[in-house]
């Protein structure tokens, strides 16, 4: 009902992981949403299953575990984010809408846990990885970035996983939120 009365279109409900794969086989939707714990295999492993068999479809978990492994998992299985159930619902709708549009979404909670754990992780950046994390803060794609700093895709992917394996970081919101808390951005 929240997403429907926001003017999303539901498409489908499973009670079941395979009969997720099932309905997302039949209606092509944009979105999935996911909860960790289901019967027949869980979210993680239906989020893996989608992002190999539905390359095209974002995978969101919404879940009552604010367990970080839970959280790496999924994010590590291709999820394009991972909010909590007791999210506001216009939090929930933001959410569906930011992951159509490639964008990875964290539950403020998980993502501070995740920012205090990488906080160990403090190298300094080069001049060009400052460029990308700023142009990942302008929620440019990265075909965007390339396009903006006159490299290849495969340059900025290789930025991006750079990044990422520095800071001991894994999407790009918590790139994104590492770099406000360390003065490179607004927050």
């Amino acid at each position: 009902m929240i997403l429907e009365s926001a003017g999303l279109e539901v498409v489908g409900e499973a009670d079941s992981a395979e009969r997720a794969l099932q309905l997302t086989a039949e209606t092509h939707p944009d979105v999935v949403l996911a909860d960790v714990r289901l019967p027949g295999m869980s979210g993680i492993d239906l989020t893996a299953e989608l992002r190999r068999s539905h390359p095209a479809v974002r995978v969101l978990i919404l879940s009552s575990y604010a367990n970080l492994n839970y959280v790496k998992a999924a994010l590590a299985a291709g999820a394009a984010g991972y909010l909590l159930k007791t999210a506001p619902d216009g939090e929930v709708v933001s959410a569906v809408h930011s992951a159509s549009l490639g964008t990875t979404v964290l539950d403020a909670s998980v993502s501070a846990e995740l920012l205090t754990q990488s906080d160990n992780h403090t190298q300094p950046l080069t001049d060009r990885e400052r460029e990308v994390v700023a142009l990942v803060a302008e929620g440019l794609a990265n075909k965007a970035i390339a396009s903006r700093l006159k490299v290849s895709k495969r340059t900025v992917d290789a930025h991006l996983g750079h990044l990422f394996t520095k800071l001991g970081l894994s999407s790009r919101a918590e790139l994104v939120a590492w770099a406000a808390r360390h003065g490179m951005i607004p927050e």
